[in-house]
């Protein structure tokens, strides 16, 4: 009897965690229509605020839909997230380093957007229903994306690269891969390889990679790891990338010049031609100037945002943000607490909670180190509340 009201219960929280699910996905697809319009429809009034509004409405419905189970498991989470960023943002302005324009603008974003969605992911009663959510739509997000690429270069055959879209679809492709490890399907094949074809030809080496690393990841964690398994695959790893190393050139110019009778090029071939693909782009110049930011208020640092006002931008490395904005001292204790998080989740038993929370690793945390800021990060922040969640309830446990 008490197992069957626990399921009743379960189904209910499971139902909620479905429109919890559902704000952080509109949010995504938010995104990407919006940078869609402005790239490929070239808008930028009435046309995408009114999509905006429409977006907002759809994200209020299903968060008013699960608004008790929020306030019971999430609100909290909220205020702590909203009560340290107030307080960031608010010695920085009394620092007086970065101007309050700047301030405000990123304070708007990471109050306004990150904390809330943050706190949406953390208020879930079981992370699987996140998961299930996420691969649900995986496809359809991937489609967009997709569509948003080739379409940029249909209306515009000077586009060559975007960073933004292929992050995009750096999400549903891990979702996408890891589901391909638990049940082999031939439609979670196609989208990977299509997904990795779109970003090899339109977009950043940084998607690519984390999807390479990703897959690595997976194959090694494979269930049963014997000591000749291990070596077959370091054996194998390595062969492959001797043999790739050594056709890299060769592979790289037939995939160009095969492009080229197409009418395309990929920005990450060249580079790759070039021998350029390790690069920073000027990342090595910021960085030097990040430092000198440092040295300069080794202490106490400069306040957030401070970097953006003094530098012109962001140093790429959250190591280096955080030294700026907080000095060395609390940047050394936030960095060591999150890799410690982080490096405990695989030394957990593997679970869709893992799974979820090792994804939001790729796209939240090691993008950072060599772009963006996590301030404007809303993955960043997901992160943060994955790492601060249970796995499954102890409800769930029973009711099962």
């Amino acid at each position: 009897m008490i197992n069957k009201k626990n399921r009743l219960i379960v189904n209910h929280l499971c139902k909620k965690d479905k429109y919890l699910s559902r704000v952080l996905i509109l949010f995504y697809i938010l995104s990407i229509t919006n940078a869609a319009m402005k790239m490929v429809l070239h808008e930028n009034g009435q046309s995408i605020m009114l999509v905006r509004g429409l977006f907002v409405i759809l994200m209020l419905y299903y968060f008013i839909k699960s608004i008790k189970q929020f306030i019971n498991k999430g609100f909290l989470f909220l205020i702590l997230l909203e009560v340290t960023l107030l307080l960031v943002y608010s010695v920085s302005i009394l620092k007086g380093n970065a101007s309050s324009s700047d301030v405000l603008s990123y304070a708007k974003f990471s109050m306004g957007v990150c904390a809330p969605l943050a706190s949406i992911v953390y208020a879930h009663f079981d992370n699987r229903n996140l998961y299930n959510e996420l691969l649900k739509w995986s496809y359809f997000i991937s489609i967009l994306s997709i569509i948003s690429i080739i379409g940029s270069y249909y209306f515009d055959p000077t586009f060559t690269y975007t960073m933004f879209l292929s992050y995009s679809l750096l999400l549903p492709v891990l979702l996408q891969i890891n589901q391909l490890f638990v049940n082999f399907k031939i439609i979670n094949f196609i989208f990977v390889v299509v997904s990795f074809l779109v970003i090899l030809i339109w977009g950043a080496r940084g998607p690519l990679f984390l999807i390479l690393v990703y897959t690595s990841y997976k194959v090694i964690s494979l269930p049963k790891p014997t000591i000749k398994n291990i070596s077959k695959i370091i054996l194998g790893g390595v062969s492959i990338a001797i043999l790739l190393n050594l056709a890299l050139k060769s592979m790289t110019n037939y995939l160009t010049n095969l492009l080229h009778s197409y009418g395309l090029s990929s920005r990450i071939l060249n580079m790759i031609s070039h021998n350029i693909i390790y690069s920073g782009t000027g990342r090595s110049e910021i960085a030097n100037r990040a430092w000198n930011m440092i040295i300069q208020k080794p202490l106490l640092g400069w306040g957030a945002v401070a970097d953006i006002t003094r530098l012109g931008g962001y140093p790429h490395n959250i190591f280096l943000e955080l030294a700026i904005d907080y000095g060395l001292l609390i940047a050394g204790l936030i960095s060591i607490v999150l890799i410690f998080k982080m490096a405990l989740i695989f030394y957990k038993p593997k679970s869709i909670y893992v799974d979820v929370v090792v994804i939001y690793i790729l796209t939240g945390f090691l993008p950072l180190l060599v772009s963006g800021t996590y301030l404007w990060s809303v993955d960043f922040f997901i992160l943060i509340a994955l790492l601060g969640n249970r796995n499954i309830s102890d409800l769930r446990k029973r009711a099962i």
